[in-house]
C-alpha cells in the first residue's frame, strides 16, 4: 500500500468555512430586540478499553483516554436562532503516535421572515483517523444527514483529517400550497498522509433545487434537479476519478409539530467519470433515502435507512447501503439509556471492480445523573468489517466509562 503525503492546498475550503464561522460568531455579540443571550459549558472525562480498535487481521488490544471541553453559545431573537459550538478534546492511548489534540468548530442558524426561511450550518473538524475512519453510529446533533461519517474502515493512528462543511438551505413559499427551496452544501476532506482509494482527500459541492406541493398541513411532495461532483486533491497518484452526479430528486416530506417528522427522497441520474486516458465513462446513478424521526413521551427514535448517493475518503462518489437507528428513553428523573445501531455495504459508482465495504458497528449505554449538573455514563461498543470479498472479517469490543458535566441554560 502506497503512501502520498502531498494533500493540496484547499485554500478556498478553508477560508469560506472559517469565514462563514467567525462572521456568524460575530454576530452573536451584535444587538436586537428581545434577544436571549446564553453559554453554557461542558466537560467531560472518558476512559475506554477495546480487544481490537484498529479493526486489523492481528488483534491487539489497548485503553483510550479522553477529556473533552464543549460549550454552546446561543443567540435567539423572535425571527432568529444562532448556535456557536466549539470544542477540544485531549487524547491520550496506548497507541502511541495518536494525535494527542483534536478541535472541532460548528455553527448554525436560522432566519425566518413572512414568506422566507433561511437556514445554515457550518463545521470544521481536525480529527486523527484512528477516531474518524472507524466510523460514527450515533447521529451528529448539528448535521444529521452528514456524508463521509461511515468510516473508511483503515483505522490508524499518526495521520490527521481536517474536513470542512458548509451548508446553506432557503426556503420560498410562493402561495399556501406551493414552495422552492434550494439545498447545497460544500464538503471538503484534506488528510496529512493519503492511501490509494483508501484515505484520499477531496472537494465535494451538493446543488439542489426543490418545487414543493403541500398535499395538507402536515404533508407535502416535491421535485427538482440535483448535481454533485467529486474532484480529488491528487486523483492520479491515489487513482481517484473526477466525476460529476446530476438527475432528478423525488421527494415526500411529512412532518407534525412536535411528534413525527420524515422525508422520503428518490434521486435518478448519471454519474460521469472522467478517465486517466481523457475518455469519460457514465452509469445509472440511483438512491433511495429515508430520514426520519418520532418522538414519544419519554423516548425518542431517529432513523436513517436507504441507498444514499455522497461523497466518500475511498477515493470516489459511492452508493451507501445503510440500516441506521438510534434510540434514547428516559427511565425517570437521573436515569436513561441510549442503543444505537448501523449497518453499512459501501460500493464505488461506475467502479465495481473495487468491491464492497461491509461494515457494522453498535452502542449501548446507561447514563445516570448525579446531580442537575454532573452525570455517570457506561456502556459497551461493537464494530464489524469485512472490507473486500477477499479480505477476513475482523472486529472489535469495547467497554467505556464517561464523567460529565453540563451547564444550566439559564433561559430553559
Amino acid at each position: 500500500m502506497s503512501l502520498s503525503s502531498r494533500n493540496g492546498n484547499g485554500a478556498g475550503a478553508q477560508w469560506t468555512c472559517a469565514l462563514l464561522i467567525c462572521g456568524c460568531a460575530l454576530l452573536l455579540t451584535l444587538p436586537a430586540r428581545a434577544q436571549q443571550l446564553s453559554f453554557v459549558p461542558s466537560v467531560q472525562a472518558t476512559a475506554e478499553y477495546d480487544t481490537n480498535r484498529l479493526l486489523s487481521q492481528t488483534k491487539r488490544g489497548g485503553e483510550w483516554y479522553e477529556a473533552l471541553f464543549a460549550a454552546d453559545l446561543m443567540r435567539e431573537t423572535v425571527r432568529s436562532t444562532l448556535e456557536v459550538l466549539p470544542q477540544i478534546a485531549v487524547q491520550e492511548s496506548s497507541f502511541k503516535s495518536l494525535n494527542r489534540l483534536e478541535a472541532q468548530l460548528g455553527m448554525r442558524g436560522e432566519y425566518r421572515s413572512q414568506k422566507t426561511d433561511y437556514k445554515g450550518i457550518a463545521s470544521y473538524h481536525r480529527e486523527d483517523a484512528y477516531n474518524t475512519e472507524y466510523g460514527l453510529v450515533q447521529f451528529d446533533p448539528l448535521n444529521p444527514g452528514a456524508p463521509d461519517t461511515v468510516g473508511t474502515g483503515a483505522v490508524v493512528t499518526g495521520i490527521t483529517r481536517q474536513s470542512w462543511t458548509v451548508g446553506p438551505n432557503i426556503t420560498h413559499n410562493f402561495t399556501q400550497r406551493f414552495s422552492g427551496e434550494l439545498d447545497a452544501n460544500y464538503n471538503a476532506v484534506r488528510y496529512s498522509t493519503e492511501i490509494p482509494q483508501t484515505l484520499v482527500s477531496f472537494d465535494s459541492p451538493y446543488v439542489e433545487l426543490d418545487a414543493l406541493w403541500a398535499l395538507s398541513q402536515l404533508s407535502a411532495v416535491g421535485v427538482g434537479p440535483f448535481y454533485s461532483s467529486y474532484n480529488p486533491v491528487n486523483g492520479r497518484e491515489n487513482g481517484a476519478l473526477v466525476s460529476q452526479s446530476y438527475g432528478a430528486v423525488f421527494t415526500y416530506r411529512y412532518r407534525t409539530a412536535q411528534t413525527a417528522n420524515f422525508s422520503i427522497d428518490l434521486k435518478v441520474g448519471k454519474d460521469e467519470q472522467n478517465q486517466f486516458d481523457g475518455s469519460r465513462s457514465s452509469v445509472t446513478a440511483w438512491g433511495v433515502e429515508w430520514r426520519g424521526s418520532q418522538q414519544w413521551l419519554t423516548s425518542r427514535l431517529q432513523y436513517s435507512v436507504g441507498r444514499f448517493l455522497e461523497p466518500s475518503s475511498v477515493g470516489g462518489e459511492v452508493g451507501l447501503y445503510q440500516i441506521r437507528a438510534q434510540y434514547t428513553r428516559s427511565f425517570g428523573p437521573r436515569f436513561s439509556g441510549l442503543l444505537a445501531t448501523r449497518l453499512t455495504r459501501t460500493s464505488r459508482l461506475g467502479n465495481s471492480s473495487a468491491g464492497n465495504r461491509d461494515r457494522s458497528y453498535g452502542e449501548a449505554s446507561v447514563q445516570y445523573a448525579l446531580t442537575r449538573e454532573w452525570s455517570l455514563q457506561g456502556g459497551l461498543r461493537y464494530g464489524w468489517q469485512k472490507l473486500s470479498p477477499a479480505a477476513s472479517a475482523v472486529h472489535n469490543e469495547g467497554v467505556f466509562i464517561t464523567v460529565g458535566f453540563h451547564g444550566l441554560n439559564p433561559h430553559r
